[in-house]
Formats: structure tokens, C-alpha cells, sequence
């Protein structure tokens, strides 16, 4: 982690302090990490924070995106604002990259400033592989949902009678194959239900890691 060169006494101890304590951590992260002290300002970040702050021309301090939700939710010590479950994209290295804050506070034993520590988690992998799966959940929907459509419309239209009088084993046949395509539609809704739950609970997941906890 290198620290941020900062004028006065105690607050350049505790600024020190804190990059000395989480060093070793920050550099072991491939993930942006900032160290904050009590009003927001960024006293220490690690090589990856430093490359994607590079990449956004920025200096020594947060993305701006971040930075306001890190305001709403230094605010308070003890609360925190809603959870972020919608992750930022910055352009890392030529391309563009996901990333979802995570924030921790810290507060002193006598329960007076309170410090952060903010994480940029890097979810562009699992973004993308969501974005697979709700396309193939689309198109095998789409390329399943197409012909039964057409196949319960026939039967329908056979079940009618009006091309043509049935005998009693043709019309069960059919009564058949009608309970077999409502049986297929049901089991293709059942996967999309599933589907679409597991990435609701990865988001909610991924929400519920965010929430800040005061140390």
C-alpha cells in the first residue's frame, strides 16, 4: 500500500498506522482497495488501486462514483446507506470492467472518528457469464416455446374437429400428445424460474457483502 503524504501530527500517525496494519492485505489483493480516513480522503491505496486510478486520470483519490456513495454512508457511523448491487463500469487496460464497491468501517475504541476501508470487486467474469446465460435462457425459451406454440395449436384445431371427424383412437391420441405439450411448457417454465432465481440471489448475494460493518 503506498500512503498518501498528508501535514499534521496525529492524523499522518493515524493515516500511517492504518496503511502499515493493512499492507501486507492490499498488495495481496488483486482488487482495487482505498484506505480513508475520517472525512473520506484517500490516505493509502494499493498497486491495483493506483493502476485503475491511472486508467480514469485520476490522482490520489476515489472514482467519483464511488465516491458518493462512500459519502452517504460515512455519514452516519453506525448506519449504512441501501446496499449497491449495481456494479460500475471503468475502463481498466483497454477494456471495460465491472466492479462493485464494498465498504468497511472502522471505528476508534472510544467510539470517535470513524475510518474506511473501500473495496472495488472485480465481477466482470461473473457479469459475463450471466450475460450467457440469460441468452441462452432466451433463445432455448424462444426456440422451444415457438413450435409447441404451433404443435398445441394443431392438436387444438384437430381436437375441433373442423378439418375432419375423428375416430375415438385418433382423439385419444391427440389428447395425448395436448397433456405431453403442456407437460414440456410447464418444465420449460420451471428452468426459467430456476434460471432467472439463481441470478436474483447471485445480485442479492453479492448486495449483502456490500453492507458496511462499523469494526
Amino acid at each position: 500500500m503506498n500512503p498518501v503524504d498528508q501535514d499534521g501530527g496525529s492524523e499522518g500517525e493515524r493515516s500511517s498506522t492504518m496503511a502499515d496494519l493493512l499492507e501486507a492485505l492490499g498488495e495481496s489483493l488483486p482488487d482495487p482497495l482505498y484506505l480513508l480516513d475520517a472525512g473520506g480522503g484517500v490516505v493509502a491505496m494499493n498497486r491495483a488501486a493506483e493502476t485503475l486510478n491511472e486508467s480514469l486520470s485520476l490522482g490520489r483519490e476515489l472514482p467519483r462514483q464511488v465516491e458518493g456513495i462512500v459519502q452517504t454512508e460515512m455519514a452516519d457511523p453506525m448506519e449504512a446507506a441501501p446496499p449497491c448491487d449495481k456494479p460500475f463500469i471503468f475502463p481498466l487496460q483497454g477494456r471495460e470492467r465491472f466492479f462493485l464497491p464494498r465498504l468497511v468501517k472502522m471505528q476508534d475504541g472510544e467510539g470517535g472518528a470513524v475510518s474506511a476501508a473501500v473495496l472495488l470487486s472485480d465481477i466482470t467474469q461473473l457479469q459475463l457469464r450471466e450475460g450467457i446465460e440469460k441468452n441462452l435462457v432466451s433463445a432455448v425459451s424462444h426456440e422451444i416455446r415457438t413450435p409447441l406454440t404451433s404443435i398445441q395449436m394443431a392438436i387444438y384445431i384437430l381436437l375441433e374437429q373442423s378439418v375432419g371427424v375423428l375416430n375415438p383412437t385418433q382423439a385419444q391420441l391427440l389428447e395425448t400428445a395436448r397433456t405431453e405439450c403442456q407437460r414440456l411448457l410447464e418444465t420449460l417454465n420451471t428452468l426459467l424460474a430456476m434460471v432467472h432465481g439463481e441470478t436474483e440471489d447471485k445480485r442479492r448475494g453479492r448486495a449483502a457483502g456490500k453492507r458496511s460493518s462499523v469494526l
